[in-house]
């Protein structure tokens, strides 16, 4: 079933925000903002459809909860594991409840603010400890914890989950940030290829530098009429032309 999803306006996300920070500085227990109608400053868009309910949201708390613990994540493995299956849980739940709703910029804050705020901030707490949160995290954009995660997670797919395919930070945002992503396909066919360089030294240019030259064959070649190995040889070599 399809729901309509209520979004948090801008001035409203920060003045959470701001009450969120405030609250894991003092220590004080994380909780969703779970009440009736969630909290009296959200926008529901005037398109028709059914409001999602508060009990459906909490459906949703527990199945990231199952899937990447309630814990802080205090490594770099943990962060992967966090970022991986809390991106492969909203996928399967907005193919349900309707992509329309993942695609709304203002959707993501009232899910790191109100309902899974505690599990944002595991994700990303405060810095150097008593510091502040970082606001892009929890706010509107592409940098959102939980809407970064989705994005990977639609454009990867079930890639992203296998344990030979780890790729860094800058990998990961290079591919999704980049008109590249655009063709999941071709998105796939590369991290496939980038998990396959050594990571040494020289590996963050080669791909960097790497990422352009694709960029450049998509202009002169047409990527979706080629077979999966021509594609695969094409990313390849422009991976190791920039070695």
């Amino acid at each position: 079933m399809s729901y309509l999803y209520p979004r948090l306006l801008p001035h409203d996300a920060k003045r959470l925000l701001a009450r969120l920070e405030r609250a894991a500085q003092e220590g004080k227990n994380l909780r969703p903002v779970l009440t009736s109608n969630f909290h009296p400053k959200l926008d529901w868009p005037a398109t028709g459809g059914a409001p999602v309910s508060e009990s459906h949201m909490v459906d949703l708390r527990h199945a990231m909860i199952d899937e990447v613990g309630d814990q802080t994540c205090a490594d770099h493995r943990a962060r992967r594991e966090f970022d991986v299956g809390a991106g492969l849980v909203l996928l399967r739940w907005f193919e349900a409840d309707g992509p329309a709703n993942a695609a709304d910029y203002d959707v993501w804050p009232f899910l790191s603010l109100i309902v899974m705020p505690d599990l944002a901030v595991n994700r990303f707490p405060l810095s150097g400890g008593e510091g502040g949160l970082q606001s892009e995290r929890f706010l509107a954009g592409r940098r959102n914890v939980f809407y970064r995660a989705y994005l990977r997670a639609l454009v990867l797919g079930d890639v992203i989950r296998d344990p030979d395919m780890e790729l860094y930070e800058d990998e990961l945002v290079g591919l999704i940030d980049r008109n590249l992503s655009m063709d999941h396909r071709l998105t796939r066919a590369i991290a496939r290829e980038i998990a396959n360089i050594p990571k040494d030294g020289n590996r963050r240019t080669r791909v960097r530098n790497g990422l352009k030259a694709i960029q450049y064959e998509m202009r002169v070649t047409d990527i979706n009429s080629l077979s999966e190995r021509a594609l695969q040889e094409i990313i390849r070599g422009s991976l190791n032309r920039c070695g």
